[in-house]
């Protein structure tokens, strides 16, 4: 399912909006890229299916509560080798459907739910929904918290062994920690 590809991470690559700074970046050690059965079990079988795919991270952040040295805006994932999704496994959302303060998506185009923690909003809780993507695109997710749509866009790499490539461009908040579980059909 095309949600896998874009919570499946073995790398995330950030950019920041200010000049680099040494501080930034994500708390060593809470970076996590799991496969699970569907009893919460972590799934080692080379060649299954997982049950779900469930990515996690904190930022670095000041004893004030913003992330240290800059703002987390982009986030590229590239997947493992050989872990892919198939955008056409379920439904898929229309952008008319998805945009705007609320997401009228159809339930079976959900794909997954996120979690996060950003900064002046606090925690949230999103709805992940497969979309139509567009042309050039190869498969695309989105959830929507709020008034703020954030859309993640999968790519083949193809000069590295096709594999995957996941990005999330331009976040509109400042987020702290990211929990993403994409389990494709529920």
């Amino acid at each position: 399912m095309i949600g896998a590809v874009a919570a499946c991470a073995l790398t995330v690559s950030v950019l920041l909006v200010s000049a680099a700074q040494a501080d930034f970046g994500v708390v060593p050690g809470s970076f996590h890229a799991v496969p699970e059965n569907r009893d919460g079990s972590i799934d080692m079988q080379a060649g299954s299916h997982p049950y779900q795919y469930k990515v996690s991270f904190s930022m670095k952040t000041t004893a004030e509560g913003t992330t240290e040295g800059g703002e987390l805006r982009d986030a590229i994932v590239d997947l493992p080798p050989g872990l892919i999704g198939d955008p056409l496994a379920t439904p898929r959302c229309s952008r008319a459907d998805f945009e705007g303060s609320v997401a009228k998506c159809p339930i079976d185009t959900q794909v997954g739910v996120l979690r996060a923690a950003i900064l002046g909003v606090g925690e949230i809780a999103a709805v992940v929904y497969n979309l139509v993507p567009p042309t050039g695109v190869a498969a695309q997710i989105g959830f929507s918290a709020g008034a703020y749509n954030t859309l993640e866009n999968a790519s083949v790499l193809t000069e590295d062994g096709y594999g995957v490539s996941v990005e999330a461009i331009n976040l509109p908040l400042e987020v702290k920690a990211v929990t993403e579980t994409i389990w494709g059909t529920p």
